[in-house]
């Protein structure tokens, strides 16, 4: 039987992160944060489950006979289900585990009801309310959400989870530029940039600049050269060496490769084929204090490079100077994407000296010490070392995250 467990981020992508503590460094916009919601449908979400309980128990439906209607809509149940038949399959559930018991773990709210996380236990097989409840479950994983309206329970959806799909992009080291002194009293602290830089055929940018670089083929096919000793990743190859590309040496990138370019070799990125080429650019340098730099200048992804030929458009992502110090060893660098599923989430974000989170699709929440923070598309959350943030999709759509890691 499937179950959707707590998973720790870095055994989701295999690469990325777990820790306890709170230290919160900045996010790149600002996120709203409140307490755990207790508005009137929380309230009357936590009422209808509650009276399901009861009846479990006594067998007594009245007092879920006054949250749900008559014209209630079950589509958990099979079609056409109402309010009838969701007192029957109760019923008979207790008729056959006497000693089954309904659990909420949690209570999100939506623009129209919400979002039920639940688990049961004193079932030896079965379903509960169309939820595996098979061994007396896990406390993680059965979904559903709920249509309120006034201070009743219109209608109720199972969500079935796919739980959290994970793919990794890269996972390499790379050798940051020799931090100088800073112009004030402190050390240099480290500087990570994401860009996302799209090439038509025959287009290219160039350029040499102060830091290393990482580029992943997302979509279509580079030709790139570099002056300088690259180290070449090839999608599906296991392990951190790669191959190197000799100085000067073209080499055909295909999506899903890798290639990691050393601090102010000069290199060209073009691409080849019919169709345009997506990369993600990371840079990895040195500054001289922390800051978040605002990412909501379209250009700048492709005015960083020193050369971009027409046909050349980009974003940046993410451009951050964590309070971590620069130094000059190999700095361990991955990148991948995470995608939680209704319901799902991920712990550990807290072992590596910076974490960055950038929700590409839907509206990610982040739990630290009982409060929560929202994060829409386009916005990102960093962390750094000791960190104890859960990561929670309490949408009804699935949540998809860029990750990178130092």
């Amino acid at each position: 039987m499937r179950r959707c467990m707590p998973i720790p981020i870095v055994l989701a992508l295999a690469v990325l992160t777990a820790g306890t503590a709170a230290v919160t460094y900045a996010t790149l916009a600002p996120a709203s944060v409140v307490r755990e919601p207790d508005g009137a449908r929380i309230e009357i979400a936590r009422r209808f489950y509650e009276s399901v309980d009861a009846m479990l128990q006594t067998g007594d439906s009245s007092d879920l006979e006054r949250i749900v209607p008559p014209d209630f809509i079950d589509r958990v149940g099979p079609a056409g289900a109402g309010r009838d038949d969701l007192i029957r399959s109760i019923r008979d559930l207790r008729s056959r585990f006497p000693t089954a018991r309904l659990t909420v773990d949690g209570l999100y709210g939506t623009t129209d009801g919400v979002v039920a996380l639940l688990s049961v236990a004193g079932v030896d097989s079965d379903d509960i309310l169309g939820i595996e409840a098979s061994g007396g479950m896990a406390t993680w994983a059965p979904v559903e959400t709920l249509r309120i309206a006034g201070s009743q329970v219109l209608e109720r959806r199972r969500v079935t989870p796919a739980c959290v799909q994970a793919a990794s992009f890269f996972a390499a080291r790379l050798t940051p530029p020799p931090a100088s002194a800073s112009a004030t009293d402190r050390a240099p602290v480290l500087s990570v940039r994401l860009d996302r830089v799209t090439i038509e055929p025959g287009a290219a940018i160039s350029g040499a600049g102060v830091s290393a670089m990482l580029v992943y083929v997302e979509v279509g096919s580079v030709e790139a050269t570099v002056d300088g000793e690259a180290v070449l990743f090839r999608a599906g190859e296991r392990g951190l060496d790669g191959a190197t590309v000799p100085s000067g040496k073209e080499r055909l990138l295909a999506a899903r490769d890798t290639l990691a370019v050393p601090v102010r070799a000069w290199h060209r990125l073009r691409a080849t084929g019919s169709d345009p080429a997506t990369v993600l650019i990371a840079k990895l340098g040195a500054a001289a204090f922390p800051e978040v730099i605002a990412a909501d200048q379209l250009d700048r992804a492709v005015t960083a490079v020193d050369v971009a030929s027409p046909g050349v458009a980009g974003i940046t992502l993410v451009d951050v100077h964590p309070d971590v110090a620069a130094g000059t060893d190999p700095v361990f660098v991955e990148c991948g994407r995470v995608t939680l599923a209704p319901g799902t989430f991920v712990t550990g974000i807290g072992t590596r000296s910076l974490t960055v989170v950038i929700v590409e699709r839907g509206t990610l929440t982040a739990e630290r010490g009982g409060l929560r923070q929202f994060f829409e598309a386009g916005t990102a959350l960093i962390a750094l070392s000791g960190d104890g943030a859960i990561l929670r999709n309490t949408d009804t759509e699935p949540v998809s995250l860029l990750v990178l890691t130092v």
